[in-house]
């Protein structure tokens, strides 16, 4: 069954003619679209669509004539982005209606990686653990596998909002000891690498160790430039400024870069119409 069929039959079911499904949603055209031509609307739409219906986005993603694979990972990529840069995300909802029993293994640890994310968010530490601990499990120790990196570091951030300094070592030792090896990830995303570089310089910089600092951070901003991000470049600026202003021979470094990290938090937290 196509995703239009499917998507009318259940309308139907619900005694709903095409403009009441379209309120507040989309266009009525839009609707008559999806039934009638197959054609997909952005991810936001379809959550929202199926929301009204009682159905989930797998049960239309199950039989979608589109690439299933890549609706799955835009959706997933969107809510993990906003998790990682914001602590939050406007689709957290659409959690809920993903079964990690039809995703393939990449989006059923990512769907896990999101979880533990929104988890450590709210300061449910034991929830994130849980879903921490399936990542690892599922990676089957694979120290390249982004997922298993992501669970690790979040392992740390754990210990160290529970004050056990010792593990939070423990745990960033891992997570620095892989990327040292190898800083090619398969199919890690630049703002995951990016995160990870952030929190490794960010545990050195708890621990004084301003070489460390230096180096992770200065990998952050060779691994932003290359790809043409800002992923937490604000970060790695404000952590050098503060190892240069202890110096009065790089004080006036300290100050600029202070400033670009000023001038870059600005910017990505600004709100445009």
């Amino acid at each position: 069954m196509f995703l239009g069929s499917i998507i009318a039959e259940k309308r139907k079911i619900k005694g709903l003619n095409q403009t009441e499904l379209a309120k507040d949603i989309c266009t009525q055209n839009t609707i008559s679209k999806i039934e009638k031509h197959n054609i997909a609307p952005s991810v936001p739409i379809l959550f929202k669509i199926c929301k009204r219906l009682d159905i989930t986005l797998n049960d239309t993603f199950s039989d979608f004539v589109t690439d299933t694979d890549a609706d799955e990972h835009i959706l997933l990529k969107s809510i993990e982005t906003d998790l990682i840069l914001d602590g939050h995300s406007k689709y957290e909802d659409m959690i809920s209606t993903i079964n990690d029993n039809k995703l393939s293994h990449f989006h059923q640890q990512k769907l896990y990686i999101i979880e533990a994310l929104l988890n450590y968010s709210h300061e449910a530490y034991s929830d994130a653990s849980f879903f921490i601990d399936k990542i690892i499990v599922n990676s089957h120790g694979d120290m390249y596998d982004i997922h298993a990196l992501l669970a690790f570091t979040l392992k740390g951030l754990i210990n160290r909002q529970q004050g056990s300094a010792e593990r939070e070592a423990y745990f960033m030792k891992i997570v620095e000891d892989a990327v040292q090896e190898n800083w090619e990830i398969p199919r890690a995303e630049t703002f995951e690498l990016s995160y990870i570089c952030a929190q490794i310089a960010n545990f050195h910089a708890s621990q004084d160790n301003d070489e460390k600092v230096v180096l992770y951070c200065q990998r952050g901003l060779k691994l932003n430039q290359q790809y043409r991000t800002i992923f937490f470049v604000s970060d790695y600026y404000s952590m050098l400024s503060n190892i240069y202003l202890k110096n009065s021979e790089t004080k006036k470094v300290g100050d600029s870069y202070r400033q670009i990290s000023s001038v870059l938090s600005a910017f990505t937290s600004e709100e445009f119409d």
